[in-house]
């Protein structure tokens, strides 16, 4: 399970940046689910910006096959998203949500406790 928060303002070479992370660590597996929130972020992004993101998620050979839980609470976080969900469709089942909870379930792990806030 990945769990990602990004809080202020966040780029494009952020998510990147945190995905190089996560892939370098030893104990992740591609198998892995995760949430990502965006609830305290600002998206500094465009929608050419968030093609170039899932362009790089979809031709990583160490990205994620699990399932991704987004949480968003802005409009235009929401609009990004959904564009990037839309991109990402053939790799990952991904839907986006407004909490924890709603995102907890849909990854199957309920009784998951609020780390992100």
């Amino acid at each position: 399970m990945i769990v990602a928060r990004y809080t202020g303002r966040t780029t494009i070479q952020d998510m990147k940046d945190l995905a190089l992370k996560i892939w370098a660590d030893p104990d992740y597996s591609q198998n892995f689910d995760g949430i990502v929130d965006y609830r305290d972020s600002e998206l500094n992004a465009t929608p050419d910006a968030i093609s170039e993101i899932a362009d790089f998620f979809l031709h990583a050979s160490e990205a994620s096959y699990g399932r991704a839980a987004i949480i968003v609470a802005r409009p235009l976080e929401t609009a990004l998203n959904v564009l990037f969900a839309e991109r990402m469709q053939r790799r990952n089942v991904l839907q986006l949500f407004t909490t924890w909870e709603a995102a907890c379930e849909f990854i199957g792990e309920e009784d998951l406790p609020d780390s992100c806030g």
